[in-house]
C-alpha cells in the first residue's frame, strides 16, 4: 500500500512538471500557478504536485479529451 502512495505521489509530480515545462501543449486549459508581483517578480503559488493533482482530477472530470503523457521523464526544475 505504502508503495503504491508513493508511486501517485511520483506519478502528480511528473504530471506537474510536464504541464509547468510543456505549457504550450495545453492551451485550452488554464492553471494559475504563478503570480506576478512588482518588487519580487514570479512566485509560484502552486507546488508542482498539486499541479498535477488539478490535472489529472480535470482529465477525469471533464467531457473533452485531455491527454496525460506517461513518459515518467521528471524535469529538472
Amino acid at each position: 500500500m505504502y508503495s503504491l502512495v508513493c508511486f501517485s505521489i511520483l506519478f502528480c509530480t511528473i504530471v506537474g512538471a510536464d504541464f509547468s515545462k510543456n505549457t504550450k501543449c495545453y492551451k485550452h486549459i488554464s492553471i494559475e500557478t504563478h503570480k506576478v508581483y512588482k518588487n519580487k517578480g514570479k512566485v509560484r503559488i502552486m507546488s508542482i504536485f498539486n499541479v498535477g493533482l488539478t490535472l489529472l482530477k480535470r482529465a477525469f472530470y471533464s467531457s473533452i479529451y485531455i491527454r496525460i503523457p506517461y513518459s515518467f521523464i521528471l524535469y529538472d526544475i
